[in-house]
């Protein structure tokens, strides 16, 4: 059975990234190109229901957190806390605040805001010219995953009091 990338919901994304592939597929009543068909048509469902950018970037991003001076306590809008540096893993929809404090240092409070990446939007745009590719426009809109955080690393100079 041929399989023709074009006709895949996700241009770039190979079904093999999806832990399966058409090589393994059993032998059936229905002959060998049949289960293989079935098993393209599972795959392809399955991916069309997690939305092409969900699926290859993810709906979380990692946010790097450095204060000067080292140590400092790091408190998030999201109820995240740490000791800088260190690293969050947040909903890439998701804005939020970080703010840094240490003893004898004036804390300070920096928005990290969510940035449309244009690369991941295209793609995302562009799945919607196949066979059930507004169903993945929906999917990668509500999750979030054509974002990127900014400012990414977050960088805090806390000045002494």
């Amino acid at each position: 059975m041929a399989v023709y990338p074009a006709l895949l919901p996700c241009p770039g994304l190979s079904l093999a990234a999806w832990g399966g592939g058409l090589q393994a597929a059993a032998t059936g009543p229905l002959g060998d190109d049949s289960i293989k068909a079935l098993i393209f048509i599972m795959l392809a469902g399955t991916l069309a229901l997690t939305g092409c950018q969900t699926a290859k970037r993810g709906n979380t991003d990692e946010v790097k957190i450095n204060v000067s001076p080292r140590g400092a306590k790091v408190t998030t809008s999201l109820g995240l806390s740490c000791t800088a540096p260190c690293t969050f893993t947040v909903k890439r929809r998701k804005r939020f605040t970080v703010t840094a404090s240490k003893a004898g240092f004036r804390s300070q409070t920096v928005k990290v805001d969510r940035k449309l990446n244009k690369e991941a939007f295209r793609r995302t745009v562009a799945s919607g010219v196949v066979p059930g590719g507004s169903a993945l426009i929906a999917v990668d809109t509500i999750s979030g995953s054509f974002y990127d955080h900014v400012p990414n690393p977050v960088r805090i100079r806390l000045k002494r009091r």
